[in-house]
């Protein structure tokens, strides 16, 4: 968060606080899709105990992935720092607030708990990745039951960072939630936290659809000339010196920051104590090449828990590219030439026209404009002389008795329902149908074969 001069941070307890349920989780690859040791351990990698842990609870075997983002669905994906969720209620009190707006995945800032990995409360499931002995930083990943079918894996990268894979219908979606060093932390800091933060993006697949979300701490301001590939035209405020270090990050690695592309009446995310100061810190940032399935993204100053942040949510769309139609070919009907008539009137008449191009070459055009002349003069004679070719519409293989057949069929469908007897009729038109269908369309894939063999031959 921005500091200022009346902000103030709550003082963590000295108690130790673990919500009910956590599982202390290790680093572990994005193809396994929960954590290791369920009993707040962490067993040591290649021991007895480690390989025993794995697939034993009934909660990690494999099941079918549901795919999170379809073309026919939109999804809510969202960041919020809460400032702290080591306070009793908090957490239950922001699913609370959170329940009243549509999303899937929500990121937090600032939950303030002690340990890593996964647990579930009120039929959410939490992935969290905290410090281990301080009440401090903290980032965690929101997920309702429908991204907890998509959920493939999820990695508890640092304090500031947590990340997590999901099945899509266009492969997979990758959410990184972030909580970047404020004003009042080091360079050297801010410096590693994008190291760390190019590093997830250069081991996330290149196909995958990348979402980075949380509190960045740098405000990107408004400048939309200079940085139309990386901002909208509704940012906020101007930019500062961290901000310019976020937009050459996302220019690099070819993100678009969500939340600066849509109007909105209230464009900051953050605000000072006393209400004098606003900020625009917080963003959710797409990769660009996903750019057009962003539908929209804004901040809510309704959602509250005490917070100077707002709630930002992003929602996404599928939306593939779609196949240009292949215009026709058109073509002039050139067998007319073989009518003499035809064949001396197009000879005279291009002839005529390009007697004038010969006899008086402009010296001073090039060769382009020479040839548009040229091509300008066989098109014309040969669209007024010849005309176009027709498309010759394709036969239809299925005969004219087949077509009387099933309007006879469709009329005994209700029939027999009540007279009992039609149903023979019924059935055999059925068996005719079907006889009569397979013989033609073997007739005429015959036809067709024997007539292109005559046109090779004619040829």
């Amino acid at each position: 968060m921005m500091k200022s001069q009346n902000s103030t941070r709550v003082r963590a307890p000295d108690k130790t606080f673990k919500p009910t349920g956590l599982h202390t989780a290790a680093h572990h690859d994005t193809a396994s899709p929960n954590p290791i040791g369920r009993d707040g351990e962490v067993p040591k990698a290649g021991s007895a105990s480690y390989r025993d842990k794995i697939g034993r609870d009934p909660a990690d075997k494999p099941e079918e992935k549901v795919a999170l983002l379809t073309a026919k669905t939109n999804i809510g994906i969202g960041t919020w720092n809460v400032r702290t969720l080591n306070k009793d209620g908090n957490l239950e009190i922001l699913l609370h607030q959170l329940a009243k707006y549509d999303w899937e995945i929500m990121g937090i800032c600032e939950t303030h708990w002690i340990q890593s990995g996964d647990f579930s409360v009120d039929g959410y499931k939490i992935l969290c990745s905290s410090e281990d002995n301080e009440h401090r930083k903290g980032v965690a990943l929101i997920l309702n039951k429908i991204a907890q079918k998509a959920l493939l894996g999820y990695k508890t990268i640092s304090p500031r960072m947590i990340s997590a894979r999901f099945q899509t219908q266009a492969g997979a979606l990758t959410v990184v939630q972030v909580y970047a060093p404020n004003m009042a932390d080091p360079e050297d800091q801010v410096d590693s936290f994008y190291d760390q933060l190019q590093k997830v993006i250069d081991e996330t697949p290149n196909q995958d659809l990348l979402i980075v979300s949380g509190d960045m701490n740098a405000k990107v301001g408004r400048d939309w000339d200079q940085w139309k590939h990386v901002i909208g035209q509704h940012g906020y405020g101007d930019m500062n010196s961290r901000g310019e270090k976020l937009l050459n990050f996302c220019t690099a690695t070819n993100l678009t920051i969500a939340n600066t592309l849509f109007p909105q009446s209230r464009q900051w995310t953050w605000e000072s104590p006393d209400g004098r100061t606003r900020n625009k810190i917080d963003y959710v940032m797409v990769n660009s090449n996903w750019k057009t399935s962003i539908k929209n993204a804004r901040s809510f100053p309704s959602a509250d828990l005490a917070s100077d942040h707002q709630l930002v949510i992003c929602n996404i769309h599928l939306k593939f590219k779609t196949k240009p139609k292949i215009k026709p070919v058109k073509r002039y009907d050139t067998s007319k030439l073989k009518i003499d008539s035809i064949w001396t009137k197009y000879h005279d008449t291009i002839g005529g026209r390009f007697r004038p191009l010969l006899d008086h070459i402009d010296t001073s055009l090039d060769a382009n404009e020479t040839w548009t002349k040229i091509k300008e003069t066989f098109n014309n004679t040969a669209e007024e002389i010849l005309g176009m070719k027709k498309e010759r519409p394709q036969e239809p293989w299925i005969s004219q008795e087949v077509l009387e057949l099933s309007d006879e069929r469709s009329k005994l469908k209700k029939a027999k329902i009540s007279d009992p007897s039609l149903r023979p009729r019924y059935n055999f038109l059925n068996r005719e149908i079907h006889r009569k269908t397979k013989n033609g369309k073997e007739q005429w894939f015959k036809d067709l074969c024997i007539n292109v063999e005559n046109a090779h031959q004619a040829a």
